[in-house]
């Protein structure tokens, strides 16, 4: 398998989920801020610094990625973020409404075809912002993608395990 189709499922994954993240932590702040001076948000998931590259941070970080390259990913995700809060302000409203809505409303249906339009919507952000964070790595740091991948998948698996003994995973 080639290294860039290894990398794009992995981190599109990751961008989903962190994407949803930062507009869950970003509306419960009331706030947006950026570079290295955001604070902590609460997530479902624990507590995670969202702000903006930090969805790829994990895996940049072992990238070595320069000041210059963190750079132009900060000034990818500064230019998409506007995008991002927008559908993400959509998704909630929508969310609320089908919650509300009886699947045998009339109404339902048009709900749930706005629902998988936001989603569209949202992987098609992020297909964009991952190619363009792909085009500012070196081929030698798209080449270490697919191997910290993996040892991320590893270790949650090691993770997982260890909170369930005796669990098949």
């Amino acid at each position: 398998m080639s290294p860039v189709s290894k990398f794009f499922p992995g981190i599109g994954a990751c961008l989903l989920i962190g994407m949803t993240g930062i507009a869950w932590s970003q509306q419960s702040s009331g706030s947006g801020a950026s570079g290295s001076t955001a604070m902590a948000q609460p997530h479902r998931h624990g507590f995670h610094r969202h702000a903006g590259w930090s969805v790829y941070g994990s895996i940049l970080r072992q990238l070595n990625i320069s000041a210059e390259q963190k750079s132009q990913i900060e000034s990818i995700l500064s230019q998409e973020r506007p995008q991002l809060r927008s559908l993400a302000q959509a998704e909630r409203e929508n969310r609320a409404a089908l919650l509300r809505t009886a699947p045998t409303d009339p109404a339902y249906a048009g709900l749930l075809t706005t629902a998988k339009s936001n989603a569209a919507a949202r992987i098609d952000i992020a297909s964009d912002i991952q190619r363009q964070i792909f085009g500012v790595l070196t081929p030698e740091q798209q080449g270490q993608i697919p191997g910290i991948l993996d040892a991320q998948r590893e270790a949650m698996k090691a993770r997982w395990s260890a909170r369930h003994p005796g669990s098949a995973s």
